[in-house]
């Protein structure tokens, strides 16, 4: 077993500079070991509390997917299996006071860079896709409520409350990882601001319920058209075991 700590004095976050002198953010406290074997319990929380990071035993490619703000489609082939294994490692990093997500997306970048050698690069690429778009009865939206998916008031693991509505963009990624989506969304509805709705759909072969490109019709006046889309596609160039500090 082995584990990384690094602390750092002050109530702010810590700042790495590279070789160019530049600053980057970093945690004030990281912790990486190897996740206990046999434990079946899991458990991620992607800075919820304003700069806390949290991943025990979860698959360290969602951890990085979600410092990139990447989807599914964005991960080309190729990728080490061990990173989408469970079990693998615990990741406990926090700052020192509060920060933004987009501030704790880029600390966990470069915990990543730090503690993995992780690199990567990205190239766009032609893509099978679908633009989400206003359907003949026009949209059912309602501005400042919140979002109801399938019964479940939809909030993200880092928001402490849920928001009152969702962009067209973010509900744009939202339906790109939906079952019978499963590829690019983009928003080209020209609404503006967070909306509100409910939605249901089918997840499951037996469920009574529409399938999501019926049910976007006919719940919320958005439907999807087929399209073809330059997308940013991210490959791994280097990535290794973490070793003791």
């Amino acid at each position: 077993m082995f584990i990384v700590l690094i602390v750092t004095a002050g109530l702010s976050p810590a700042q790495n500079t590279n070789a160019a002198g530049e600053s980057k953010p970093a945690f004030d406290i990281v912790s990486v070991k190897p996740a206990p074997p046999g434990r079946t319990e899991r458990f991620e929380s992607y800075c919820a509390g304003g700069g806390r990071f949290v991943t025990h035993g979860t698959p360290l490619l969602w951890a990085i997917k979600w410092a990139y703000g990447l989807n599914d489609y964005q991960m080309s082939d190729g990728w080490p299996f061990r990173l989408n294994a469970f079990g693998t490692y615990d990741i406990e990093a926090e700052a020192g006071a509060p920060v933004t997500e987009t501030a704790c997306r880029k600390m966990v970048q470069e915990l990543f860079r730090e503690r993995f050698g992780l690199r990567m690069h990205s190239q766009r690429k032609a893509t099978p896709a679908f633009e989400l778009i206003l359907a003949e009865n026009g949209p059912r939206l309602s501005a400042g409520d919140k979002v109801s998916i399938n019964g479940a008031v939809k909030q993200a693991a880092s928001e402490r409350e849920a928001p009152q509505g969702r962009t067209m963009a973010r509900f744009a990624n939202y339906l790109a990882t939906v079952r019978g989506v499963q590829r690019p969304v983009i928003d080209r509805t020209g609404l503006t601001g967070a909306w509100g709705f409910t939605l249901s759909y089918s997840v499951a072969d037996g469920d009574d319920r529409p399938d999501i490109l019926t049910a976007l019709p006919e719940q919320l006046g958005l439907r999807l058209r087929p399209t073809r889309a330059p997308i940013e596609v991210w490959a791994i160039d280097h990535v290794e075991k973490p070793g003791a500090n």
